[in-house]
């Protein structure tokens, strides 16, 4: 099958974002359907692999790739399916992520749907792939998170959370019973250095605290609400793993077989102070999929 020449910069498009470009030139598109054609590979330009914020330059050739495999994203979740907007304003956007859908683009899943990619048409752009993201949760971690609309609401999110003014917490479903019903965490963490993706304790890491009160005990596990007064990466399910109690379905930190698909971690809710206005806490209710799982098991 041959490829298709979209269009080639001249006039008006030549410095543009190539997903403004796209949306200027062949509407019956929206920017924001562009913009995730070219993430999944589907767009080239000067027959090389392309990005969205790539700006165009006089005479490039930007292509749509007919022969891509299709097949290779047919698995990976919708982005644009069942993502619940908790509140919009001009400055912020809050929504209830759903479990498998990435925050952002990485190395690993280039060309995956993204909540960065899903929402691209509603943020100002900063010229890069995370334009809005001020926070983010694990791929397989539910619940709710605020995207800045503008540059300035990332510049007053990202200090509220600097400053750990934020209130975050979670839902956690571990394995074995707790011996200290309520308990802080202060353990230090830092990338592995045996396998750079993930992260442990170590004491010569930065600074993680996690809180955390048993709510209710079951015959193999212990549901936890758990607060986190710091934003390390994987931190509750490090921390929760070093104390030999890991989220039950963590295909990562876990030592044991998974009975669920994906790991009992939700973000259930987030207190902040809205842009130029007051503070607010949001809150997203427990998935489906871990309700009936919780239902199911034995006190």
């Amino acid at each position: 099958m041959a490829d298709k020449v979209l269009m080639r910069a001249e006039g008006d498009s030549v410095g543009q974002r190539l997903d403004a470009a796209l949306a200027s030139v062949l509407p019956e598109k929206s920017r924001q359907a562009w913009h995730e054609l070219i993430g999944g590979g589907q767009v080239i330009v000067n027959s090389r692999p392309a990005k969205p914020s790539q700006k165009l330059k006089q005479g490039d050739e930007v292509i749509l790739n007919e022969s891509f495999d299709a097949r290779r994203t047919s698995s990976l979740p919708q982005v644009t399916e069942n993502i619940a907007v908790l509140y919009q304003d001009d400055a912020v956007i809050v929504i209830d992520k759903p479990a498998g859908v990435l925050v952002h683009a990485t190395e690993k899943d280039m060309g995956e749907p993204t909540l960065a990619t899903h929402f691209a048409a509603l943020i100002e752009q900063d010229g890069t792939e995370r334009a809005g993201i001020v926070h983010r949760l694990d791929k397989d971690t539910s619940g709710v998170m605020v995207l800045a609309r503008t540059l300035a609401a990332a510049e007053d999110l990202r200090a509220q959370f600097k400053a750990r003014s934020v209130e975050k917490s979670y839902q956690a479903l571990v394995w074995g019973k707790m011996a200290d019903k309520r308990a802080r965490i202060e353990l230090p963490m830092a990338r592995s250095r045996v396998t750079p993706t993930k992260m442990s304790v170590t004491p010569e890491g930065k600074p993680a605290i996690t809180e955390y009160e048993v709510v209710q005990e079951y015959e193999a596990y212990s549901l936890l609400d758990v607060r986190i007064l710091t934003g390390r990466m994987h931190q509750i399910r490090v921390h929760l793993h070093y104390l030999g109690h890991p989220v039950v379905g963590d295909e990562v930190y876990g030592n044991q077989p998974a009975p669920l698909t994906r790991q009992f971690l939700h973000a259930y809710s987030l207190s902040f102070t809205l842009p130029g206005g007051s503070r607010r806490s949001f809150r997203a209710p427990l998935p489906a999929d871990l309700q009936a799982f919780l239902e199911g098991l034995d006190t």
